[in-house]
């Protein structure tokens, strides 16, 4: 569907000199990946490689490599050679004399410069990542058609910063290296492949590949390996084949790798795998690789897939309910162009085996003969004389009828190669038709092993003169008709066409778009579907989630966005949109493998382009088990495919470990297909699953028999774009899990098994869960066994482990896990355990695993205090405390502030409005700067925080505001009983402060004033300025507040008050006595006058009194008095933090940790050799590696002085080893402030020492001497 015949090709180039590896250790299948299309080890000199390993660093691999391999054939362009020959593009190992690569080499500009990073540009390490960044300033090819190269964005399989898999490796590779024909050869072979760099080698091809990896558990044990090939010459190749040499790496006498070639699935085990080598630690498991993508044919008039009917409802066995129906559109009823009948019986028919008879066809005859662009036009076939064309082939008619065939014939047939000679044979407009992948196609339906005939377009159904755009099943001659009489129709065509013209106007010329008519109503159901046509062939598109712009990305606006209509990024730089062309698997009719090879390993010829394509590319027979004992490897191949200049076709692979540890071979082969079926859904889904949050940054402190873990809380911002397309919420993180092991490879903490017996989850010791009522179970089982998403706890950012041995080597691993999707049967996604064990040894930990040894400080060791914070503003109810975690990254002297913001939540029902906090920000003060550390907080409830700079705080909130009981009571020097207060809001309006009521003998000391009040709603009632034996103070504010108020009357009549009523102006509450009219309390009001967030004199509080009486004789007594002179009521309010408060505390001496000399000097007695007798080994050491089989003793020196000088010597006093304990040792181990050595048991000359009694002498200036003994026994 380009317009190939004008496409330029690019300048990419590739350079050996960029060639670089990175560990794929995304789940629990490991394995290197080089960026030359190469994974795995090169050979035996490069034994940092890792092989194909499962499960992750436990040294069980079964394969050595898998390497890809690209030919075509060429037309010779020297004329005196061969007309045709093949040129073959390899990974790895082939070399010109000179030594120059042979091979395919990566693309500059892809990755980091090799002396920033070794690494393959990798999701995981981009801007910012504590492992180093990977990726390129900007990727070059999104800097083409006016794109801004996407600097510091991952360059994702789905777009911009689109991280689709929880690990993905991408790189560009090209063949421009392999100039052995460019000049041509002694057999006379030559090809340039670019006119326009004439010392370009090999085809012209980059090969575009992604790897993938999910640690969701259903595909969490396989790698996906997606390849595109892209022709970037200036020659279309009619025949081209993609294979995967495979180099089986299990060698034995029963080894026996099979290939099913109806599932396309390679095995790569042995038939008897028990006993196993000490590694497997059980039986051996195996490996399966499955060809889930081949290249397409999007030219030749078949439903080479077998698609098309799971599209038709009409077929009961084929059709899939979530697919839309694409017949119906085509017919009538439908807004198309043929009744239902007909279409599926004439026009787009099922092969019967009628259509592979020989047939004899004569001049004037029908005939389809088929463009270089794959139109085709109804013609009849020529009289004598005259010729026509039809793609690859001009026919010239001698007058006579000719016979005709098209078929997978027998080998010693003449016509053998006419199944696979990408010509139209028997000119009915079909390529390569044949009855074994066409009318006897074998597939797979319900997991059931099914024969089926598949569909093709009926082109000689079609009238003589009509033409038909590729992939069309109407010709043009009726879309036109329908165009002038159908205005629906006619619009529907100009919006696909103006949308094309928006997007794509600049490449593709006008003619092209105006003439393009594919619809639902016009286009073939999924036969010859493309994923360059730009057009939505499964109709899968929806508008309200993949409206997102050719460059994929919603936040970032780019051509397309939010336009209604499906944007392809075929023939671009961009993916597209989701679920169109480039970004939709389904969109490609594709072939199939048709060859597999086992053969005796080492066979391979690399260096014979001939051989190979001859041998191995080239459609033949399928080998279906190697012989066993021989070491022997696989290699696949497609069927030969079309790709013109400027077109992509594509090849991916999921490559999956298993081991059950059942002594059926069975099991283990049944989980291997279980792995596959999954892995299948994934890319069936355009290689979309379930994506685990981000994992945390964790850092760990070790301590004498202890061990603190935390971690940042940036994991609760991961999103999942196919979560969200689910459920509506791509937000879905729910907590943290807490790992503990001794090993590399996490093993002793895999222990929880499915219903099966298989190992399927780890078991955390801990887990910390989101409080919002989801816990326990999971509802979606894995294989009977159902994720655990904790109880309910409420989130942490650390944990201490207490119960572990000083000296011994841990790892400890926090992942995250999110909810899932329960109504598409989701289980709960975790983030990976990123850890990496080399061949040598040496351990590569991501950002949520640490290693940790756990020691006895060194002597002197002194702990640091908590600092204590002050509050310096406001009057709280809340506290602030501090504690330190990391001593290490506590910052002397550094003085930190918290401060608050609050907001006013409206009551309900008359209810009066609550001020609640709503955030906090902690700034670091020192020395007059304002550095926010953390912005508005909502962790102020008692939650846990993420600690900062060495130190975590625990915000406690007061979450009832309203009077503090405990608190507020009336002062005074008297010996009395003052009346009881009441104290309450006046309105809807609660000022949040304390306040003070100062009382006076002298009415006249206090002044009331003139306010109107509204006692109850609508109620109002004005009270005059009086004088008053009392003030009113916010103590919040420390300053005098106004006040209303509000007496009672002092008209006694024939009633007596107690106690005795005040005049006007004195606070009083009484009671009235003197007969059953004068019952009753009465007391005055006051009324806080206040400024309310904007509001100016507003009535907040009101105060009263109630007299306390008591019982005496019978009779009622009262107990209470109003309050005088030097009496004063102090009311607080339980106040959550609010604007304003604010807590400040300093990094002092006592909160860092230190060492004192006078201490270490009383500590030196606590100095030990451990263990002590050293008998054989122990359990602090590491085990042996495929590198190095040695056993690594250790015995460790604990608390010593530091820095200080160790002396070993034999008993009769020679020196064995002198040794400087000093803070850069390598060997001290434990935590900043240890004083654990670990000595190798070497001597002085590296020699390993013997068994028998040895003396040591340690020494530190300033501090002592101290002397010992240990055993070392046999």
């Amino acid at each position: 569907m380009a317009q190939n015949g004008d496409y330029e090709p690019s300048e990419e180039r590739s350079s050996f000199q960029q060639r670089k590896k990175s560990i794929m250790d995304g789940n629990r299948l490991r394995a290197t990946y080089h960026n030359s299309g190469h994974a795995g080890r090169y050979d035996g000199q490069n034994t940092d490689e890792i092989l194909f390993e499962f499960p992750i660093n436990t040294d069980r691999t079964y394969i050595y490599f898998v390497s890809a391999v690209v030919g075509a054939e060429v037309e010779n362009q020297n004329d005196g050679g061969p007309d045709r020959f093949p040129i073959i593009n390899v990974a790895e190992g082939r070399t010109s004399g000179s030594g120059q690569s042979w091979t395919m080499n990566p693309i500059t500009g892809y990755s980091r410069p090799v002396e920033e990073s070794s690494e393959i540009a990798r999701s995981d390490r981009g801007p910012g990542s504590p492992l180093g960044n990977t990726w390129p300033d900007y990727w070059p090819d999104k800097l083409e058609e006016g794109g801004d190269g996407w600097a510091g964005s991952w360059n994702g399989y789905f777009g911009r910063d689109q991280f689709n898999a929880d690990l993905e490796f991408y790189y560009k590779a090209g063949d421009d290296l392999y100039t052995r024909f460019v000049e041509g050869t002694s057999r006379g072979e030559q090809f340039q492949p670019d006119k326009t760099d004439p010392t370009r080698g090999g085809l012209g091809i980059l090969l575009d590949t992604r790897i993938l990896a999910w640690s969701q558990t259903l595909i969490n044990s396989t790698h996906f390996n997606i390849f595109e090939i892209t022709n970037d010459g200036s020659y279309d190749y009619s025949k081209v084949a993609f294979g995967l040499w495979i180099a089986d790496l299990i060698v034995g006498e029963t080894d026996t790798p099979e290939f099913d070639d109806l599932r396309s699935i390679a095995f790569l085990s042995t038939e008897i795998r028990s006993p196993a080598p000490e590694e497997f630690n059980g039986p051996i498991g195996e490996m399966g690789i499955q060809f889930l993508e081949t290249p397409g044919n999007s030219i030749d008039g078949i439903d080479n897939d077998g698609d098309s009917d799971s599209y038709n409802p009409g077929n009961g066995l084929l059709y899939d309910p979530d697919n839309d129906d694409l017949f119906a559109p085509l017919t009538e009823t439908g807004g198309g162009f043929y009744s239902r009948d007909s279409l599926v019986s004439s026009v787009l028919p099922n092969f019967t085996i009628l259509d592979f008879n020989e047939k004899t066809i004569c001049p004037g005859d029908k005939i389809v003969l088929i463009q270089d662009n794959g139109d085709r036009i109804i013609s009849t076939y020529p009289e004598a004389g005259e010729s026509v064309y039809s793609r690859g082939q001009t026919i010239t008619s001698d007058g006579s009828c000719v016979t005709v065939v098209e078929d997978l014939l027998p080998e010693e047939d003449e016509n053998f190669g006419a199944h696979v000679d990408q010509i139209d044979n028997d000119f009915d407009g079909l390529i390569d038709e044949n009855k074994p992948n066409h009318l006897n196609k074998a597939t797979f339906i319900n997991n059931q092993e099914t024969v089926i005939a598949v569909r093709y377009i009926n082109y000689l159904n079609f009238e003589v003169g009509d033409t038909l755009k590729r992939g069309m099943a109407v010709p043009n001659r009726a879309i036109r008709e329908k165009l002038n009489s159908d205005d629906s129709f006619r619009q529907l065509v100009e919006d696909y066409q103006a949308q094309i013209r928006n997007v794509h106007g600049n490449s593709l010329s006008n003619e092209f778009i105006s003439n393009y008519f594919y619809t639902p109503h016009t286009a073939a159901p999924m036969i010859d579907e493309s994923r360059s046509d730009y057009f939505d062939n499964d109709q899968d598109w929806l508008i309200g989630q993949d409206d997102v712009g050719i460059e994929g990305d919603r936040d970032n606006p780019s051509r397309g966005q939010g336009d209604g209509y499906p944007t392809s990024g075929a023939n671009t730089a961009f993916p597209g949109e989701p679920n169109i062309d480039v970004t939709d698997v389904s969109e490609s009719d594709q072939l199939g493998v048709s060859r597999a090879r086992i053969f005796a390993a080492g066979s391979f010829p690399m260096n014979q382009d001939v051989s190979v394509w001859n041998n191995f590319l080239v459609p033949g027979d399928f080998e279906r088990q190697g012989e066993a004992g021989r070491d022997d490897d696989i290699f696949v191949s497609s069927s030969l495919f079309p790709l013109e200049r400027g077109q992509t076709e594509r090849f991916a692979v999921a490559i999956t470990g298993v081991q059950t540890f059942s002594q059926n071979r069975q099991d283990d082969r049944d989980q291997t297909n279980a792995n596959l079926r999954q892995a299948f859904n994934a890319y069936d889904n355009d290689y979309q699953f379930a994506v685990a949050p981000d994992p945390p940054v964790v850092t760990a402190v070790a301590s004498d028999g202890k061990v603190t873990l935390y971690w940042d809380d940036s994991a609760e911002e991961s999103f999942d774009r196919y979560v969200e397309r689910i459920t509506g919420n791509g937000y879905d993180f729910e907590g943290y899990r807490v790992y503990r092991a001794t090993d590399e490879a996490f093993e002793d903490a895999l222990t929880i098994t499915d219903a099966y017996g298989n190992r399927q989850f780890n078991n955390p010791i801990v887990i910390y869960d989101r409080e919002n009522g989801i816990s326990g179970l999971h509802p979606v089982p894995v294989n009977g066994v159902q994720y655990n998403m904790g109880s309910d706890s409420g989130l942490r950012y650390s944990f201490v482990d207490s119960t572990v041995t000083n000296g011994r080597r841990y790892f400890y691993a926090i992942t995250s896990f999110d909810y899932g999707a329960e109504v598409a049967g989701i289980a709960p996604s975790e983030s990976r355990i990123q850890i990496s064990r080399n061949p040598d040894g040496s351990i590569v930990l991501g950002q949520n695993v640490v290693e940790v040894r756990p020691a006895a400080e060194q002597a002197g060791f002194i702990s640091p205090e908590n600092p204590s914070a002050t509050l310096v503003n406001g009057s709280p109810a809340g506290s602030v405390t501090v504690e330190v975690v990391d001593p290490i990254k506590v910052k002397k002297d550094n003085v930190y502030s918290v401060t608050f913001e609050d907001t006013l939540v409206a009551g309900k029902e008359n209810q009066p409005d609550t001020v609640k906090t709503k955030n906090f920000t902690l700034r670091d003060v020192t020395d007059g700067r304002s550095d926010t550390l953390l912005a508005r907080s909502t962790y102020f409830n008692g939650e846990d925080i993420p600690v900062i700079d060495g130190f975590g705080l625990e915000i406690t909130n007061e979450t009832d505001f309203g009077i503090n009981r405990n608190l507020s009571d009336w002062y005074t020097t008297r010996d009395v009983l003052i009346n009881n207060f009441e104290f309450v809001p006046a309105n809807t309006r609660q000022n949040v402060a304390d306040y003070m009521i100062v009382f006076s003998d002298t009415v006249g000391f206090g002044q009331s004033s003139n306010r109107q009040i509204e006692r109850a709603p609508g109620d109002f009632q004005s009270y005059p300025s009086v004088p008053t034996n009392f003030k009113v103070y916010n103590l919040s504010d420390d300053e005098e507040i106004e006040f209303a108020y509000a007496p009672v009357t002092r008209t006694t009549g024939l009633c007596n008050f107690e106690p005795e009523a005040g005049p006007v102006g004195a606070f009083s509450a009484f009671r009235r006595t003197g007969g059953f009219t004068c019952a009753g309390a009465l007391s005055d009001n006051i009324y806080f006058i206040e400024d309310f967030r904007g509001e100016q004199d507003v009535a907040t509080y009101r105060v009263r009194m109630s007299v306390i009486t008591g019982n005496e004789d019978g009779s009622t007594v009262t107990l209470s008095e109003n309050p005088a002179g030097g009496d004063t009521l102090k009311i607080f309010l339980n106040k959550p933090f609010i604007e304003g408060d604010e807590y400040r505390f300093r990094i002092g001496e006592d909160n860092t940790a230190r060492v004192d000399e006078e201490e270490a000097k009383q500590d030196m007695k606590e100095i030990k050799v451990v263990p002590n007798p050293y008998i054989v080994t122990n359990p602090y050491e590491r085990r042996a590696t495929s590198t190095n089989r040695q056993q690594q003793r250790e015995l460790h020196f604990t608390h010593l002085p530091v820095p200080s000088t160790l002396r070993i010597f034999t008993v009769a006093g020679t020196l064995v080893r002198e040794i400087d304990i000093t803070g850069s040792n390598v060997r001290r181990v434990g935590g900043e402030f240890s004083g654990t050595y670990v000595w190798d048991m070497l001597t002085k000359d590296n020699l390993e020492i013997s068994y028998g009694v040895y003396l040591y002498h340690v020494k530190a200036p300033g501090v002592g001497e101290r002397t010992g003994k240990f055993a070392v026994i046999k």
